[in-house]
């Protein structure tokens, strides 16, 4: 009939799967040298991440080397986040951070650490080995808010945060700003065509 349908397209794009850690009361979760050109975007999703201290953080670092030495200098990141809680609304920056920060603003927004609740992070990689801009991570992180998690509720956030360096990273981390973590974490590549 030379009508072209949708179904009859070729498919493209995708997620590759590349990497699963799981961290059993860990201090953090690394992923050591697995960014590389091969993808533009990572993207990074959490299973039952939970923080096994109260009144906590997420953070995440980059690295440029294999995971050796993961950058956490005074100005090596700024950041920004916001969202809300069951209660009220969150937000935090910081144009020269040891870290980003994802979630768990300690004004108002903390991560809880109830034994049944788990945060879920979904973590955006832009270009990890391009040389021209600063690297760009985004995403949503939600949590269990440490005011409320005692009935469940849970808070959530957008955000941004930026390694101010126009180097290639190839490596990154997930951690806690105190205490450990638990949960799986999987990476994949974003297929461009």
């Amino acid at each position: 009939s030379g009508v072209l349908s949708f179904v009859d397209a070729p498919s493209s794009g995708g997620l590759v799967f590349i990497q699963s850690q799981t961290a059993s009361s860990a201090a953090s979760i690394d992923f050591d040298g697995v960014l590389s050109s091969t993808y533009d975007q990572y993207l990074a999703i959490s299973t039952d991440l939970h923080f096994d201290t109260n009144t906590v953080q997420c953070w995440i670092r980059t690295d440029s080397n294999g995971g050796d030495s993961f950058d956490a200098g005074a100005g090596d990141y700024n950041h920004i986040n916001g969202g809300a809680t069951y209660t009220s609304m969150v937000a935090t920056r910081s144009g020269a951070d040891t870290k980003i920060v994802a979630g768990g603003n300690m004004t108002g927004g903390a991560i809880g650490n109830e034994a049944d609740t788990c945060a879920m992070l979904r973590l955006y990689i832009n270009n990890p080995s391009g040389t021209v801009f600063n690297k760009v991570l985004n995403g949503t992180f939600t949590f269990p808010d440490d005011d409320d998690s005692g009935t469940g509720e849970h808070a959530v956030v957008q955000f941004t945060g930026v390694r101010e360096s126009t180097a290639a990273i190839d490596s990154f981390q997930i951690l806690s700003s105190s205490g450990t973590i638990d949960g799986t974490v999987r990476l994949y590549g974003i297929v461009d065509s």
